[in-house]
């Protein structure tokens, strides 16, 4: 009846009109460019880092890193060969306990596959370096 205010009306919403703030507010502190040039930065360091794991195969002798699809904006994902469900799961579970990465996993088929997405904005290739390193000790030594 018009009587009450309702504050909800006067609030940021949390659902998906909630997203336009958060773009706004990245464009205002980044600008266009530097949005930009962040995507950039991650889609180029996804690929590295997939180059490196690819690497990694030839220099171990065997196909370690099941590499089925290029990396996707900062996203790369990839399964253990020759791991079962429950080895992979042992190995994400305890890289991501002992704060060597952050990752999520999906089934794929029967197969686990490691989700590595690259978002943070400090990330260089040194990083990259260090976590194939980290994934190459995981997967060979378990």
């Amino acid at each position: 009846n018009g009587s009450v205010v309702d504050y909800k009306d006067y609030q940021l919403g949390q659902a998906r009109p909630f997203r336009s703030i958060k773009l706004f507010t990245t464009l205002q502190s980044l600008g266009v460019e530097g949005l930009s040039n962040g995507l950039r930065r991650h889609i180029s360091l996804a690929k590295y880092l997939f180059e490196k794991l690819k690497a990694a195969n030839v220099q171990l002798g065997k196909e370690v890193f099941d590499l089925g699809v290029e990396p996707i904006f900062g996203l790369v994902c990839f399964s253990l060969k020759d791991k079962t469900t429950d080895e992979s799961l042992a190995i994400l579970k305890g890289l991501v306990a002992a704060n060597k990465l952050f990752a999520v996993n999906s089934m794929l088929d029967g197969k686990v596959v490691f989700r590595l997405s690259l978002a943070y904005g400090g990330l260089e290739v040194d990083d990259m370096d260090r976590l194939t390193e980290t994934l190459v000790a995981a997967v060979t030594t378990a």
